[in-house]
């Protein structure tokens, strides 16, 4: 199981990643169908694709990025023209 700091579906929008046939695509989104997550006695979530069923390294690097994504703020470039 893979361990979160947040849950990856608080994002329920998806317009992070949208499917485009590729092999890539596809096993992200059954990544994402398969995933399963708990809650441990002691409130901490796990989620993941059971090591039997597949998995779910494309699922993490999905819950990494939106991770570094909540922290991320918008930035104005500056600079000259020659």
């Amino acid at each position: 199981m893979v361990t979160c700091w947040t849950a990856i579906g608080s994002s329920t929008s998806w317009r992070l990643y949208r499917p485009d046939g590729t092999a890539e695509s596809t096993e992200l989104w059954w990544q994402l169908e398969h995933a399963e997550r708990h809650v441990s006695a002691g409130q901490r979530l796990s989620f993941g694709v059971p090591a039997a069923k597949g998995h779910d390294d494309l699922l993490l690097g999905l819950a990494l990025a939106v991770r570094a994504g909540q922290g991320a703020r918008e930035r104005q470039a500056r600079g000259t023209t020659h």
